[in-house]
């Protein structure tokens, strides 16, 4: 744990020096990106799921259960390299990549987005483990921004090469354009009549139809999986009404933000609907990544005085997130290979 910690004490240096020297292409920002591409693209028996992505790269007969994009990635890799390490470095400097385009398109406030996306557990540490799905995540959110300009050919394009990363992406189309279309016509009251209509699901057991619908494939086995805690429901919606009390400010703010609010209101609202089973409800992080962009414009809706106050408060409560989650790592038996002890390659 002391490794995470500081690690995030340090890109939150690179951060607030980003916000406070002033550079033409954010250059403490960049460092930062490239620092967390190399936390995480040089980890060494580090993640969930290492193993299996070291066995992706070194076993063909894995391919067959893998989206075809990333099946290319791994040809592509091992054209040129004999060690898996290139597998987990790619794809880590893809996804940020991705992300830092994406962040800068929604919201001038790059550090503190980039931050809150290191505290949020789903987010940061989840690129240390559903790697496929964390790259095509970052896709979806920057090309999104091309749908919202009209400029429909960047935008189908970026989404085909997130497709390619994860088929899950196809939910996210079509939620994109829903949200494109009717966005600016709904009203605040709609987004938390979504939110409480969406609550009694979470006593639903969605898992038990996987079978039926996904009989024979790799989704099967969802019907067993772990379900959203309470207690992180609770916390999640809470967090949506609290943030959703601003959004007339936010709005005002920015015209982007209309799409960005609804894009977290529907991130809660998968979240909420597939909760009886964790692998479902990892479709809302598609959504809720528009959160980080949310909480870097929510700090500007107050005044001077009360920003750094704000941000603070905000930051202490993701900070206590992202610690129970390594928390509840640490007491994990269920693998050998977790997030901690946290390894690289170079510090071994």
């Amino acid at each position: 744990m002391i490794t995470y910690s500081v690690f995030i004490i340090f890109i939150a240096i690179l951060l607030i020096a980003n916000s406070y020297i002033k550079t033409t292409f954010n250059l403490f920002a960049l460092l930062a990106i490239i620092s967390i591409i190399f936390f995480v693209g040089f980890r060494f028996e580090t993640g969930y799921d290492w193993a299996m992505y070291k066995s992706f790269f070194e076993n063909d007969y894995f391919h067959g259960s893998i989206e075809f994009g990333y099946v290319y990635l791994i040809k592509a890799l091992r054209a040129f390299f004999d060690n898996f390490q290139s597998l987990f470095f790619a794809t880590a400097f893809l996804t940020y990549v991705f992300l830092f385009l994406g962040i800068k398109k929604y919201t001038t406030h790059i550090g503190i987005a980039l931050f809150i996306f290191l505290l949020i557990p789903g987010f940061f540490l989840n690129t240390l483990t559903i790697m496929r799905q964390e790259l095509a995540i970052s896709i979806a959110l920057y090309a999104f921004y091309f749908l919202l300009q009209r400029r429909f050919i960047p935008y189908l394009v970026l989404m085909f090469l997130a497709f390619s990363a994860h088929y899950s992406v196809l939910i996210v189309l079509v939620a994109h354009i829903i949200i494109w279309k009717f966005a600016d016509k709904l009203s605040v009251k709609s987004y938390y009549w979504l939110i409480i209509l969406s609550i009694p699901f979470t006593l639903v057991d969605i898992g038990s139809i996987m079978p039926v619908l996904f009989s024979g494939s790799r989704y099967e086995f969802y019907e067993s999986g772990e379900s959203v805690s309470l207690i992180k429901t609770v916390v999640l919606n809470g967090l949506a009404l609290f943030y959703l009390y601003y959004t007339p400010k936010l709005k005002a703010r920015n015209e982007l933000n209309v799409y960005v609010i609804a894009m977290f209101v529907a991130g809660i609202v998968f979240t909420n609907v597939f909760s009886s089973v964790i692998a479902l409800s990892r479709i809302g992080y598609y959504f809720r990544l528009y959160e980080i962009i949310l909480v870097a414009e929510l700090i500007f809706v107050f005044n001077k005085q009360s920003r750094l106050s704000t941000l603070c408060i905000i930051s202490t409560f993701y900070a206590f997130l992202f610690y129970n989650a390594l928390k509840v790592d640490m007491s994990s038996t269920e693998t050998s290979i977790r997030l901690i002890p946290y390894q690289n390659i170079f510090l071994k």
